[in-house]
Parts: structure tokens; C-alpha cells; sequence
């Protein structure tokens, strides 16, 4: 939380007077809670992925690609793009803007609600994964 304040306050200070937004701005307030929570979940819902996987490499292996690139290729897909926005990353993606794209079923709340939904289906997924294992 204290890093994404910080951030935003040293990047207006290095834009700018002229091009630079203060947080009292409309729609930045809200990118910058939806920064920390969309971290906050995708954290967890990484912790659940690991759980299932129960390795670090694995974990890795398919997490960094998935939020990285694949996401970010079936995004720019006009085939897919309808159904690549419901991806874990690109719904809490929405967020943080102050106008989803046009291209976008998404607002800001319905994001944060997948990415919640997509979040606990992780944990849970690890907490039955886990209980199985190691009973």
C-alpha cells in the first residue's frame, strides 16, 4: 500500500506540473485502490496456484507467462478478446482505470468481483489440494 502511494506521488513529481494528476483527481483515487487491492488478490491467488502445484518453479513457470504475456497476446486478439478479459489479471486490470475500454464487458467493481471469485477458487483449490495430500 505505503509502495503504490509512493509510486504514484514520485511519478507525478517526475511528469511534471504540466501533465501530472493529484490524487484528489477524478478516477485517481480509484486507480490507485484498485492497484493495491488487484496486487493484494493476485498475490493470493498465487499462493492458491502454488498450493495446488506445490512447487515454486512450477508455479512460476505458469503464473509469469499467464499474467505477462499470454493474457496480454489474447487481449490484443480480436477473436479471443471477449473471453480473454475474463482472465484473472485483465479483470482485475479493470480496476484500475477510470474508463474500461469499449471492448470490455468489465466495469471496475465486476473486475474486482471476478478476480475475487477467480482468487478464492485458487485457495480453495489449495486447501483441498493440501488436505488430500498431506492427510
Amino acid at each position: 500500500m505505503i509502495t503504490t502511494f509512493v509510486t504514484f506521488f514520485t511519478a507525478q513529481t517526475a511528469i511534471g506540473s504540466a501533465h501530472n494528476a493529484s490524487i484528489t483527481d477524478k478516477g485517481a483515487l480509484q486507480a490507485t485502490m484498485g492497484a493495491i487491492i488487484y496486487m493484494t488478490l493476485l498475490c493470493i491467488f498465487s499462493m492458491g496456484v502454488a498450493a495446488v502445484l506445490r512447487s515454486p518453479a512450477l508455479s512460476l513457470g505458469i503464473l509469469v507467462p499467464l499474467f505477462f504475456m499470454v493474457s496480454e497476446i489474447l487481449n490484443n486478439l480480436p477473436g479471443v478478446q471477449k473471453v480473454a478479459q475474463f482472465l484473472p489479471d485483465a479483470a482485475g486490470q479493470i480496476m484500475m482505470r477510470g474508463d474500461p475500454p469499449e471492448s470490455t464487458v468489465l466495469n471496475g467493481w465486476t473486475g474486482l468481483g471476478l478476480l475475487t471469485l477467480w482468487t478464492v477458487a485458487a485457495l480453495f483449490a489449495g486447501y483441498a489440494t493440501l488436505r488430500r495430500r498431506d492427510v
